[in-house]
Parts: structure tokens; sequence; C-alpha cells
């Protein structure tokens, strides 16, 4: 297996017991994946998992990113640890939830079966989208402390001539 993070498993050569492996992104798909998450930077992208299974596959795998966030609160850069774990079936008669438009998908059933493509599964793509899954849509940096201060006014309110006006 190649060291890549993109690449594909041919579904007919995963052996009965499956195959285990461990994949590290090189600097050209780090900054793919920054590029595509609108991240300042990933350093890197380690993934490992398994694959099992005859008709359903089975794909569990575990990813550590170590990436750039930009701060909501400061719109100061931060170095940050992303972590994840998943599990996902796929089959060659399971859903193809990219053209399919009318499903229902409950989050609690396991047995959601995704459909493996051309006979070959995107062990990369797949852990892609779980890494995008996992990124806090807020990131704040950990003393960062959102203060609120009354603005202070120069100028005098246009309103107060309406105040004296009610008055005469």
């Amino acid at each position: 297996m190649r060291t890549n993070l993109f690449q594909t498993i041919d579904v007919k050569t995963i052996p009965v017991n499956g195959i285990t492996f461990t994949l590290t992104a090189t600097e050209e798909e780090c900054r793919a994946l920054a590029e595509r998450f609108d991240l300042p930077a990933v350093y890197s992208f380690e993934l490992s998992g398994t694959v099992k299974g005859n008709d359903i596959l089975r794909y569990d795998g575990r990813f550590e990113a170590k990436v750039v966030r930009e701060c909501v609160v400061s719109l100061e850069e931060f170095e940050q640890t992303v972590l994840g774990e998943f599990s996902e079936l796929f089959s060659e008669s399971g859903t193809d939830f990219s053209v399919e438009t009318n499903f229902d998908i409950d989050m609690d059933d396991e047995e959601t079966v995704d459909l493996i493509k051309n006979g070959r599964l995107e062990i990369g793509e797949i852990a892609a989208q779980q890494f995008a899954l996992n990124l806090d849509p807020f990131p704040k940096k950990e003393e960062g402390v959102f203060e609120y201060t009354e603005a202070v006014m120069d100028k005098p309110n246009p309103f107060e001539i309406l105040k004296n006006l009610k008055k005469k």
C-alpha cells in the first residue's frame, strides 16, 4: 500500500481478515486539505484504520491532524490538534448519497450503508470528510475571551432634540 493519504483501495483485493493501514499525508496533501477547508495551515495529518468484511465492508478509522486555526474572538492564529474516530459501512449495493435526492437518514442507525463506486473505496477522501466534521466551526484560543465594553458616544444624541419637542 502506498503511503499517501488520498488513495483508493480495490475492494476485490481486500483479504478475508481485512487490511490494516497507517497513512501520512504529504506536504502537498496537507496544503490541499488546508485550502479545501479554509485553514491557514495543516502541518500534519495521520490516518490509521482497518477495512474488513465481505459483501458489506466496515471502515474503522482514526486520524490526528496538527492544524493552524484563526480565533473567532481575537482573529489571531493558533495551533490546534484535531482528533477523530469514525466507522462507516460500504457495499456495492449501498446508497449513492451523492446523487440520491429523496432519502431519510437515521443518525443512530449504524446500518446505513454507503455505495462503493467503481469497485474502489476512497479511504483518504472519507477521512478528509470526517476531519471536516470534527473541525470546530468557532475556534477560540484558550486565552481568547470576548470582553464587551459599552460604546462611548462623543457626539450628543441626535434624538435629544425630539425629547425637547415633546415638552412643548
